[in-house]
């Protein structure tokens, strides 16, 4: 009896309750829809009215679902796509297939990410070291005051020290001619003939081998 119970009760719930079964994705579809989706190019530009970016996507295409995960907003289209007011750092975007058997499958992730503005850059701690990381006008890094001028003061501390080590080096061979121009002076009415004497010998010593040949 149990069983003959357990048996109908399983072909109701085969029969009578709704259930969906996902298609699956052609494979030439998911290629051709992943195709699409890498060729979707991204951009941005800084308005410096508004300190602010516009992101802007093209290549888009209406098979394409694009899902903006920061602004948590949806586009399908074939045109493109302007994001005003947009602010510093990483900013996702998810592109799903729209339709067909591959439809909601995820083709990429696009990423973008906009650059700080540096509030450091003119800062006088920065003078003469503008192309150093933290003394750019743009930054991948948004760290404290703190940080910054403690990693100015480092890189300071280490051209100081490379410069210092340049200026030993320069001293030192300084001094080494200094001392050789010296001596010359000193005792050139001994080195001066000595070695016109040795030049004169060995001149003397070739022209005799010459003539010998």
């Amino acid at each position: 009896m149990k069983r003959r119970f357990c048996f109908f009760l399983l072909l109701f719930l085969i029969v009578f309750i709704p259930h969906k079964t996902k298609a699956l994705c052609d494979d030439s579809e998911y290629i051709r829809l992943s195709k699409l989706a890498q060729n979707i190019k991204t951009a941005y530009v800084y308005n410096s009215k508004k300190d602010n970016f516009t992101i802007t996507i093209t290549n888009l295409k209406k098979d394409l679902r694009i899902e903006y995960l920061n602004d948590s907003k949806k586009y399908i289209t074939d045109k493109e796509i302007n994001i005003y007011n947009s602010y510093s750092g990483t900013h996702t975007f998810m592109i799903y297939a729209n339709s067909g058997s591959c439809a909601n499958e995820l083709m990429t992730t696009k990423y973008i990410k906009l650059p700080f503005l540096n509030p450091y850059a003119d800062d006088d701690m920065c003078k003469g070291i503008e192309n150093y990381v933290y003394c750019q006008k743009w930054s991948n890094v948004n760290d404290n005051k703190e940080l910054y001028y403690k990693k100015i003061f480092e890189y300071r501390k280490e051209l100081e020290n490379k410069k210092e080590k340049k200026e030993i080096v320069q001293n030192n061979e300084n001094a080494v001619f200094k001392f050789i121009r010296e001596k010359y002076v000193e005792y050139y009415h001994i080195i001066l003939p000595s070695a016109i004497s040795i030049l004169c010998l060995a001149i003397y010593i070739k022209n005799k081998k010459e003539s010998l040949v």
